[in-house]
C-alpha cells in the first residue's frame, strides 16, 4: 500500500479528498493511517479527544444522496452516537488509549 505521500506529496487536502471522495473502500488505508497513530500517540497512556466540529453530519436527504452517503446511513444519530461509533471502529483497527473518567460530583 502506498503512503499518503505518494498520492499526494505534502498536501493534507488532496490527502483528504482522496480518501473521501474516492470510488473505492477507503478501509485498508484507513487501517494503515489507525497503525500509524497508534505506533505515535496511542497506547494506555493516550487521551482520545472527540472533536464533533470536525464532523458536519446532516440530516438533509437530498444532500446527503448528493454526498453519496450510503442508504443505511440516512438515519438520524446523536452526536454521541456518532462519537460512540467512531469509538468503536477505532478500537476495532487496534487503537489503544487510556481511560479518564470526569467525577459528576
Amino acid at each position: 500500500m502506498p503512503s499518503s505521500s505518494a498520492v499526494a506529496p505534502d498536501d493534507y487536502e488532496h490527502v483528504h479528498h482522496f480518501v473521501c471522495t474516492s470510488c473505492w473502500d477507503p478501509a485498508q488505508l484507513e487501517h494503515v493511517l489507525a497503525r500509524k497513530a497508534q505506533a505515535i500517540v496511542g497506547g494506555r497512556e493516550a487521551v482520545l479527544i472527540i472533536d464533533d466540529t470536525a464532523l458536519l453530519p446532516s440530516e438533509e436527504p437530498g444532500r446527503c444522496r448528493a454526498a453519496q452517503a450510503p442508504e443505511e446511513r440516512l438515519v438520524h444519530r446523536t452526536k454521541p452516537e456518532i462519537a460512540l461509533e467512531e469509538l468503536d471502529r477505532m478500537m476495532r483497527s487496534g487503537v489503544t488509549f487510556g481511560c479518564v473518567t470526569a467525577d459528576a460530583g
